[in-house]
């Protein structure tokens, strides 16, 4: 049997696209582009107002906002009583957002989510947790850990 005839046989004929093919995959390109948008607009909702990033420890400030923990606090401290968003006065507490870290995540890690604020998230991500294992290093007496 030669390849001609085997290539008969256990390939299927090749058919042409329809134009009920091409409707459907219009359709498809339109949802995809429809599901992008809402993600970007999605994560634009997430970003800190303070640094124009995604938070890698989002916390809620008092305006109801998701802020960096480190980028809000530090605006405390200065004594900025408004809230750096609305402008309006705003009290110090601050309360831990992990939902919003776990949809970052999800975003990120699953690929709906792409692009320079995504990448920076993640190096963000990875700087934090070496800082984590540094620190627990230094706690254990690790002279070098404590160094760095």
């Amino acid at each position: 049997m030669n390849r001609r005839e085997r290539e008969a046989t256990t390939m299927p004929p090749k058919r042409r696209a329809t134009a009920a093919d091409l409707v459907r995959a219009d359709r498809a390109t339109e949802e995809a582009k429809k599901l992008r948008s809402v993600v970007d607009e999605t994560a634009e909702e997430f970003l800190c107002a303070i640094t124009m990033a995604l938070p890698v420890d989002p916390v809620t400030a008092m305006d109801g906002h998701v802020y960096e923990r480190s980028a809000i606090e530090e605006w405390i401290a200065k004594g900025n009583g408004k809230s750096p968003k609305t402008n309006e006065p705003m009290g110090a507490t601050l309360l831990p957002a992990p939902q919003v870290k776990a949809m970052i995540r999800g975003m990120v890690k699953s690929g709906a989510l792409t692009g320079d604020k995504a990448e920076a998230w993640e190096a963000a991500l990875a700087d934090e947790e070496e800082v984590k294992k540094t620190r627990a290093a230094a706690e254990g007496g690790c002279a070098g850990s404590m160094y760095n």
